[in-house]
């Protein structure tokens, strides 16, 4: 059964499963949370790490206080009840967590700061380390055609192919189906409009031939590429089924699909993978060889990365490290954009 919380539009969202007997010890499982309290009585037991087992837990009502970053503490009642047996037991409680928020209509989901490790031994996808130390609110779809529409007032998959280089989408302009059509610089001033529509600062400069960007903002942004891989991996690494998860080839009918139809990763996710390629900030080039703090892709070049594949190409494609670029000026069919949030302090 999944709970929730809203408080502020932020919500904790969890899995919570489990069966009580007396005198049963209990296995707690936290995923997503730094902390997790269990009110016993007077008593406040604390617990920081993802797995901690509660002995021998009494008979009666008990708080359980999950905290989560970006998101108020969330208090759950438990009761534990007494059962015809007397033998010790240990029963398993299991907490998804996580911290997400809607603004607009539309939901994203916080992804916490760390080291992760990106890339594959695959081509130019070299294995490297880098440290992300902002967190973020990440859109759990694509932006679709209904929020761009309403935003920029036109629907860019509505172009000719004199406008927008075509693969071939057999899908007419759909309001819940992602955009396409656009091309870097557009996502760029779509960003900024919607930002300003909030109230919030917006990220962009967006010149003739470049764009700068304002690292004070608050408002809405393209994701740099080592973001998207680090927020996209979530629970993705090792898929038995792509086609669970993912729009590609095989499965598409050469068309794009609503977005958030298929299973979403570990961070409530949709469509990372498949249906549409996403911009993202980066210049294409050559990953850095040692530990670097927020890359921002390369310092020149004319190609900026996109990401996670489309309905046009074979599961080649749609895997979490794959890399593609385009020239910024140019829009196609299977070309789209997922915003992310920088998390102001007062959020943290």
């Amino acid at each position: 059964m999944y709970f929730q919380q809203s408080r502020d539009q932020r919500m904790l969202l969890f899995l919570f499963s489990c069966h009580f007997t007396t005198r049963s010890s209990i296995e707690i499982f936290i995923r997503g949370a730094h902390e997790l309290r269990v009110e016993e009585g007077e008593i406040k037991k604390r617990a920081e790490s993802e797995s901690w087992l509660w002995e021998q837990a009494r008979i009666g009502v008990h708080e359980l206080e999950i905290h989560a970053q970006g998101c108020e503490p969330y208090t759950v009642p438990v009761e534990l009840k007494q059962e015809a047996s007397s033998e010790t037991t240990i029963d398993r409680l299991e907490l998804d967590v996580q911290c997400q928020k809607q603004d607009d209509g539309v939901s994203f989901s916080w992804f916490a700061p760390g080291i992760y490790t990106l890339g594959s031994s695959e081509g130019d996808e070299d294995l490297h380390d880098v440290e992300l130390t902002k967190p973020l609110w990440v859109m759990q779809r694509e932006v679709d055609q209904e929020l761009y529409s309403r935003i920029m007032s036109f629907n860019p998959a509505e172009r000719d192919q004199y406008e927008c280089s075509r693969v071939g989408n057999k899908a007419p302009p759909t309001p819940d189906h992602p955009v396409y059509c656009i091309s870097w610089f557009e996502a760029l001033e779509f960003a900024n409009a919607w930002s300003e529509k909030l109230g919030y600062k917006p990220c962009y400069v967006v010149l003739t031939q470049t764009a700068h960007i304002n690292p004070q903002c608050n408002g809405f942004r393209l994701p740099t590429e080592s973001e998207w891989e680090a927020f996209a991996s979530v629970g993705l690494k090792q898929i038995d089924d792509l086609e669970r998860f993912a729009w590609i080839k095989s499965n598409s009918q050469e068309s794009t699909h609503s977005v958030g139809q298929k299973e979403p990763n570990g961070l409530g996710l949709y469509d990372v993978l498949g249906n549409v390629w996403e911009w993202t900030w980066d210049r294409y080039g050559d990953y850095p060889s040692t530990l670097t703090k927020d890359p921002q892709g390369a310092s020149a070049g004319g190609l900026r990365v996109m990401r996670g594949g489309t309905w046009a190409k074979d599961e080649t494609k749609a895997r979490i490290s794959d890399r593609a670029n385009f020239h910024p000026v140019y829009r196609m069919d299977v070309t789209g954009v997922r915003l992310v949030q920088s998390v102001v302090q007062d959020e943290q």
